[in-house]
């Protein structure tokens, strides 16, 4: 996909756009990372690579889990809010706590 205009494309594009480029990556990277650390710490009695390998391990943890959130809780969300201005509708409820000013 092209790049694109974050102050005019809709959100539901925007999300679909950010799940496409960059939690794509981060899926096919982390296994792959996380699996050359193993491999590394095997052939290694570094105690300093395995360090890094449970550090990179936490890491990786919390990164899964905030893409989780985002394309199973806050980009639906978000879609459907788009898809409710779009057809002139009321935003429908959220699945989550909504701050109101």
């Amino acid at each position: 996909m092209d790049r694109i205009d974050a102050a005019t494309t809709p959100l539901d594009v925007l999300c679909g756009d950010i799940v496409e480029r960059y939690h794509a990556a981060l899926h096919r990277s982390l296994p792959r990372i996380r699996s050359e650390l193993a491999a590394l710490c095997a052939t290694s009695g570094s105690t300093a690579l395995r360090n890094v390998r449970i550090a990179f391990d936490h890491l990786a943890d919390q990164i899964e889990g905030h893409l989780a959130k985002e394309e199973h809780l806050l980009f639906p969300a978000l879609a459907a809010l788009a898809d409710a201005k779009r057809e002139g509708n009321r935003n429908p409820s959220m699945p989550f706590v909504e701050l109101v000013h």
